[in-house]
């Protein structure tokens, strides 16, 4: 690998970290210049053009990365983010499912690229959520989960999409999974709580929002929920 190829990229990468795409895509280009069939030069051109908003280019350089290398994962994945956020969907599904068969056939699959697939799904499940395809989103929620179920805003999510659909108890256990994972995780406190008042248990509901203002006593949400309890305990008591 040529040194001062090497140079480039490293200060390329350097100046990528603090947001300085522009000079970023300078020192990237100095490097290709050198080794022009570099995929992982060619990648992060795509990122920093990407991060400008300029989607075609970007487009164009994660696709020259991977017409070197094809199993270049992380090439795929960013060309699935990339279509997401453009909204074509049926290209971002086909790249993410690229990256997740090839991501199974790597031997000691590392925690970062099943993050970064299990993100794209949440990503899908929340794009489904906003057209009311409830059943799609919960698809692509539980497929994230399957990825990283040890990340409590996947199972908030989940949790959150049973609760539009009045699915009270599996809002619940997803919420409490939340609670599993993480102790201090607030809003899991919080939806677990309202999960709890719309199956009209109120006295557990407040107990679980009690329990969450000891870890964070001015949660105004929270406090809120709490004064709706009081009223209806005494709408109940007349």
């Amino acid at each position: 690998m040529n040194v001062n190829m090497r140079k480039y990229f490293n200060y390329g990468k350097e100046l990528f970290d603090k947001g300085e795409y522009k000079n970023a895509i300078h020192q990237f280009e100095q490097a290709m210049a050198i080794e022009p069939d570099y995929a992982d030069i060619l990648n992060y051109l795509g990122l920093s053009y990407s991060m400008l908003g300029n989607y075609n280019t970007a487009i164009q350089y994660f696709k020259d990365s991977l017409t070197i290398n094809p199993e270049y994962i992380d090439a795929h994945i960013n060309l699935s983010i990339i279509y997401t956020e453009i909204g074509q969907f049926n290209e971002a599904e086909k790249e993410y499912k690229i990256a997740f068969s090839l991501e199974h056939r790597v031997k000691g699959k590392t925690i970062g690229i099943k993050a970064k697939i299990a993100n794209l799904h949440k990503d899908l499940g929340d794009l489904y959520l906003t057209i009311g395809d409830y059943k799609s989103s919960e698809k692509e929620y539980k497929m994230a989960l399957s990825l990283a179920a040890m990340y409590p805003d996947l199972w908030l999510n989940l949790g959150k999409l049973y609760m539009i659909q009045d699915k009270f108890q599996n809002a619940l256990e997803a919420f409490e999974k939340c609670l599993e994972i993480s102790e201090n995780f607030m809003n899991g406190y919080v939806e677990k709580g309202l999960a709890l008042y719309k199956m009209k248990r109120l006295k557990e509901a407040e107990n679980v929002w009690l329990e969450g203002l000891k870890i964070e006593p001015d949660n105004i949400k929270i406090k809120v929920y709490l004064n709706l309890v009081k009223t209806m305990e005494k709408k109940n008591e007349l």
